[in-house]
């Protein structure tokens, strides 16, 4: 596992060197595992990984109490104790540094005042994006990482199902899902992302699970993911207890050709807003464009939402090795709303859907 941790800290040195920067400052938890392997949660104190494009090493900043959570991987320590300044400690180890790239979307503008206080000569460069955009291609591990994650999906979906019932309210089937991922080997319980909505409240796509009891005719729209081994899938499907509304009917499969449409589209080499095109066209010419009100898919991998975000302003170009969601939907005020989501990696041919559970509308019908 070390080796690929420090290839991909290779990939960044190589991406520095040639942008002319001398050291680059992580912070964020996810980014800082992504480069060493290492998983820590700060709270309120400060923690960095300095990575050196000069020396081709790295060291990380950390309180006294996190001592050695580094240095076993082979990462050398400059430790902090809680009375003092870590700051200080971080501005000694970058005297003589002329151009400093910055987790400017992480980090707060105090640091940056202390960097022009007493590095003044130092020239700071955002690298946000720059990291970013390391983790928007999957290795064959993370890949299939992020498959047995979907897997999960597809079989807790298989072990809920039953459970959505007249009587059982929002919070009941939230509950269910967290305990039936919760079971399996490698699942990780310290994050989780569950959306359970009922009835009138699908036409939230960021509702809240609440204590709305399932009625006959309801939707019920289950939108959640499964945190396997630190990489996320994401997952929604749409299910009617009963025969719904026919005005319900046909949203859904207009969304299910929208969506079987998009994923078809996944390419490499097309820019990635044709894929948001082509879902909402399809949506558009039904009459329903008003009504589809996101994006249609983000990024997946240690985030559940991070690049490439697939909207039709994104003017980047599909390579292999992206995964993403496609998740077009419609929702109508006082009536209810339809999602349908899966996880789809790009090949060298097109694109490869990670989940399995059925979309078919005569599928979706509970009882």
């Amino acid at each position: 596992m070390g080796s690929t941790y420090a290839r991909r800290r290779s990939e960044l040195f190589k991406i520095l060197a040639h942008r002319g920067i001398e050291q680059v400052i992580v912070g964020k938890p996810l980014n800082i595992y992504y480069f060493t392997g290492i998983m820590i949660n700060p709270y309120e104190r400060f923690v960095a990984l300095l990575l050196d494009s000069k020396n081709n090493s790295c060291s990380m900043i950390l309180p006294s109490l996190e001592k050695e959570i580094a240095s076993v991987k082979g990462i050398p320590e400059i430790l902090h104790r809680d009375d003092e300044d870590p700051i200080l400690k971080l501005l000694e180890v970058l005297d003589g540094c002329n151009t400093l790239g910055v987790e400017m979307d992480y980090f707060d503008m105090k640091l940056g005042e202390k960097f022009i206080e007493y590095l003044p000569k130092m020239k700071l460069i955002d690298a946000s994006k720059l990291i970013g955009n390391l983790r928007i291609y999957k290795d064959q591990e993370e890949i299939e990482k992020i498959h047995t994650a979907a897997r999960y999906g597809d079989q807790v979906l298989g072990e809920v199902r039953d459970l959505i019932q007249i009587g059982r309210s929002e919070k009941d089937i939230q509950f269910a899902l967290f305990r039936a991922m919760s079971a399996k080997p490698g699942v990780v319980t310290d994050s989780f992302v569950i959306q359970v909505l009922g009835g009138e409240r699908t036409a939230n796509p960021h509702g809240f699970s609440g204590d709305y009891v399932f009625q006959k005719g309801d939707a019920v729209a289950l939108d959640y993911g499964v945190y396997y081994d630190r990489y996320w899938s994401d997952y929604c499907r749409t299910f009617f207890i009963g025969k719904p509304d026919p005005r319900m009917e046909t949203i859904y499969k207009i969304v299910l050709e929208a969506q079987t449409a998009a994923i078809e589209k996944v390419h490499p080499g097309i820019p990635i807003k044709e894929i948001d095109l082509t879902a909402r066209q399809i949506i558009e010419k039904a009459g329903y464009g008003e009504y589809f009100i996101h994006r249609t898919g983000h990024g997946i991998g240690l985030d559940i939402h991070e690049y490439p975000k697939i909207h039709r302003q994104n003017e980047d170009i599909l390579e292999e090795g992206m995964v993403f969601t496609i998740e077009p939907g419609i929702y109508i005020p006082q009536l209810g709303g339809v999602r349908i989501e899966d996880d789809v990696v790009v090949t060298k041919n097109g694109a490869k859907v990670l989940n399995s559970y059925s979309k078919e509308f005569k599928d979706m019908i509970l009882g």
